[in-house]
């Protein structure tokens, strides 16, 4: 009597992600603003800013939408502004929307006051959490002019 193997495979499938990120993070940059950040075209981005002049300092983040053309994304991110001691600032948070027509996309989040000459002298760092996720971080100082 022969016998015979009969192999059976089971194939299982896993809901695993067809991109392992959504987006690429491009630049971390900070500008001067009031209470709502300047029109894009009106940005200066820099990381010194003057305690004299200096009201909100916003920082942007710049993504390189790896879905595009593809699906629309939405993410929260935060941004946490530490001291030059190390304590937290404050920290602010944003739903973050990407359309899937977009190849680049942009949002800033700024801390600080109505009127300048508030900021303390000192080197400060800002972190950025996409989705609970720390995704980068960046210094910018105030200085006395």
């Amino acid at each position: 009597m022969k016998r015979m193997l009969i192999v059976i495979s089971l194939i299982v499938i896993l809901p695993i992600p067809l991109f392992a990120e959504d987006f690429k993070l491009k630049t971390i940059r900070f500008f001067e603003g009031g209470y709502d950040p300047p029109e894009d075209s009106q940005r200066k981005f820099m990381v010194q800013f003057p305690k004299s002049t200096t009201r909100y300092v916003w920082c942007q983040i710049d993504v390189e939408n790896l879905l595009y053309n593809i699906g629309e994304q939405n993410h929260k991110v935060i941004w946490r502004f530490y001291n030059p001691d190390g304590t937290l600032r404050g920290e602010t948070n944003v739903d973050f929307q990407i359309k899937r027509e977009w190849f680049t996309a942009w949002i800033p989040s700024g801390w600080g006051w109505d009127h300048p000459g508030n900021w303390p002298v000192g080197t400060y760092r800002t972190e950025v959490w996409i989705d609970g996720k720390k995704s980068g971080e960046d210094i910018f100082t105030v200085y006395v002019n």
